[in-house]
């Protein structure tokens, strides 16, 4: 009987102060406004922290020239390079970290070498063809409102091929092995969707390379969430 008294009292007061609660609405509408902005901006508070969790997916189209050489230096050159690559943003205290898969293609090194392991004439070696495909990760951290610098590496394989020019006949080998690179660089957020980048990246194919690692400088423009139109429409 005590616990029906006592659920019996707590209805009551429940009641009582909703209705107080209504009359002082009614009796002040500035209260009510303040009420109803108190709750937009839990509910914007919510929605922020929800967007500021989530992982956003982005494309990237990236140019630049690497300084590469042949072991012996024998071919040598300044290398062109086409790039792209998909990859998501993950949010984290003071940046992001960024999980990318690239592809690039580079120009071809060309120059001589001396035939029968350096007697006799030289001949024309080029190696062209070479490509990476790797794995990296980035690790992004703000230093401003639009400005961060990140460092990360990559690991993956890659190939080219390696043709010989000699007396009668022409010699052509493929090459596909391991491949990875190192680097870092700065970025600057032109809005909320598109982003600037140029960085370094020091890169090799091969654990003992015909081809020596190189240097790169690299430029990139990034695209947060580019099928968000589409998936509107």
């Amino acid at each position: 009987m005590a616990a029906r008294r006592s659920f019996a009292v707590a209805v009551v007061g429940a009641v009582l102060a909703a209705v107080d609660v209504g009359q002082a609405v009614a009796a002040n509408p500035l209260l009510a406004w303040e009420m109803s902005e108190a709750a937009e901006d839990r509910s914007l508070d919510d929605t922020d922290e929800r967007v500021d969790d989530e992982r956003t997916p982005y494309v990237a189209g990236l140019i630049g020239s690497s300084i590469a050489s042949e072991q012996g230096g024998f071919a040598s050159g300044q290398l062109p390079l086409g790039d792209a690559a998909i990859g998501v943003s993950i949010p984290r205290p003071a940046g992001a970290v960024r999980l990318e898969l690239e592809g690039r293609q580079r120009a071809a090194l060309s120059g001589s070498r001396p035939a029968n392991n350096g007697e006799g004439d030289e001949h024309s070696v080029t190696i062209d063809g070479e490509w990476t495909t790797l794995a990296n990760v980035w690790r992004d951290v703000a230093v401003g409102e639009h400005a961060a610098v990140y460092a990360g590496a990559g690991a993956g394989v890659g190939g080219y091929r390696e043709t010989r020019g000699e007396d009668a006949a022409t010699a052509s080998a493929r090459v596909t092995d391991l491949a990875w690179q190192v680097g870092g660089g700065a970025t600057y957020s032109v809005t909320d969707r598109v982003t600037l980048d140029a960085g370094y990246r020091y890169y090799g194919v091969g654990v003992a390379p015909q081809v020596e690692p190189a240097g790169e400088v690299v430029f990139a423009v990034r695209i947060a969430d580019p099928f968000r139109g589409w998936l509107r429409r």
